[in-house]
């Protein structure tokens, strides 16, 4: 029986998925769940981590455990309960989230075929330096996770959908168009309308192209970076050629250009997959006979599996590493997220015996190189560090971060192979040069330049073993 309008039914807040997003327009997902456990099933953004329910009203919770809406409209539309509440943590920008049950058809899932277990790890915190800089709500963000010390096994899912069509930064849909919540990758509500928008008009104008066969998707959110690339879409097909023997398979890609296309294509090749299995693809959408989803190996700023560090590292074994050991990042051809005196930071960097090395310059085999030889490496934030996973677990890092930037990558990555981890935050100043708020001219931190530019100390010689006679 339908509950009241104005009365929360726990029990069918439990039992059905629920379709959410902003009041108003498409929703995000349609397999939105309420866990007994207090947490989200079907949707993945750091805002709704949890539930509870106050006083009579559910309300959402964000990963830090704030509470970031409170559903007090409450409704029946059309014989289905429907919940409003205004977002909390910007309250000047008027923002209304609904949740509206759904079908029980809606919560669509993907076959799985196969299940794999990575390897539980440990991480230590990282040596962090002007931590005073972070902004409490990125500190509240990050501490959780610096602090969490250790991550547990966890499952990693190979699952495939027929019929399916994916749009934008590989988003996937079911033929009928019902969102699938695990291709969801910190894409925004509008992106999600666009995708699904674009699939709709596609498919009434007759006009979707369709992939026969199988393809296995190695594309998400952030197509145009390199370090997404290389550890959270690149080892997806590594994966999938090493679990799964689907005849001609082929391998959904970024559809990129200049440097970051040689590297997926030189990632690829060195797996074997070259000419027509390799299938770049844009925003617009597609339907595949049999798609393969990977997931379960990043949770981009939580979680990194060391199957994804694995799945690299292959890549340097003959490759000749470089003599150089000390290195000073440039982000010279970055355009953006530069220190404003970069030249006098590189004199600095040159003084005490740094290359000043600018990877989004060099081909990928060079970057290796370089990187293979380092023994203490030191850079802004930014995707050219995602090159120490090919340094020696002996190697040290140092980032330079801009203050307010909430981001747990390039730890994870150090993490998993074994290196120190050191992170400097740095003021900011200036326009916005980039797309986010930390993409600004950085503020040198010049009181510590003698900490950050030395060499580690090296290990001490062993011991000599006693004479014997």
């Amino acid at each position: 029986m339908t509950p009241p309008a104005d009365q929360i039914d726990e029990v069918a807040l439990l039992g059905t998925p629920w379709r959410y997003g902003h009041d108003g327009r498409v929703p995000s997902t349609d397999c939105f769940r309420l866990l007994p456990d207090g947490g989200i099933g079907g949707y993945d953004h750091p805002n709704e981590r949890g539930w509870r329910i106050d006083d009579g009203v559910l309300a959402l919770l964000a990963a830090d455990g704030s509470c970031t809406v409170r559903f007090d409209a409450v409704a029946v539309e059309h014989g289905r309960q429907v919940l409003r509440g205004r977002y909390l943590r910007d309250p000047a920008a008027g923002i209304t989230l609904r949740l509206e049950q759904a079908s029980a058809e809606a919560a669509i899932a993907p076959e799985t075929v196969k299940t794999i277990l990575s390897p539980g790890f440990s991480i230590a915190p990282p040596l962090l330096r002007n931590g005073h800089l972070i902004p409490p709500g990125v500190q509240a963000t990050l501490t959780p996770i610096w602090q969490s010390g250790s991550f547990p096994a966890m499952p990693i899912q190979f699952s495939v959908l027929r019929e399916a069509i994916i749009a934008k930064e590989g988003l996937v849909f079911t033929a009928d168009l019902a969102l699938v919540p695990a291709s969801i990758t910190q894409h925004s509500p509008a992106e999600i309308d666009w995708a699904r928008s674009a699939a709709a008009a596609a498919l009434t104008e007759g006009s979707l192209p369709r992939i026969d066969g199988t393809a296995v998707l190695c594309k998400k959110r952030g197509v145009g970076n390199y370090g997404h690339w290389l550890l959270e879409m690149f080892p997806k097909a590594v994966l999938a050629t090493q679990h799964l023997a689907f005849a001609e398979m082929r391998f959904i890609v970024p559809d990129a250009s200049g440097a970051l296309r040689d590297t997926i294509l030189a990632t690829l090749r060195r797996i074997g997959v070259v000419g027509a299995r390799c299938l770049p693809r844009g925003d617009a959408p597609v339907r595949v006979e049999r798609l393969v989803m990977v997931d379960g190996m990043t949770t981009h700023g939580s979680y990194m599996s060391p199957l994804a560090v694995a799945a690299v590292e292959p890549l340097s074994w003959d490759v000749l590493a470089g003599s150089d050991r000390l290195l000073y990042l440039s982000r010279g051809s970055a355009g953006h997220r530069r220190f404003r005196n970069e030249a006098d930071v590189a004199a600095i960097a040159r003084a005490a015996g740094y290359r000043i090395f600018d990877p989004g310059t060099a081909a990928l085999h060079e970057q290796i190189a370089v990187f293979a030889g380092a023994r203490h490496i030191v850079g802004i934030l930014g995707a050219a560090l995602t090159n120490t996973v090919f340094a020696p677990p002996t190697a040290a890092v140092t980032v330079l971060a801009p203050a307010n930037m909430p981001d747990t990558f390039f730890w994870f990555i150090a993490g998993l192979r074994g290196q120190s981890y050191e992170e400097v935050r740095c003021e900011l100043e200036g326009p916005i040069r980039g797309v986010a708020d930390w993409d600004r001219d950085m503020i040198f931190p010049e009181d510590l330049a003698a900490t950050i530019f030395r060499p580690p100390t090296p290990p001490p010689p062993p011991s000599p073993s006693p004479a014997t006679g």
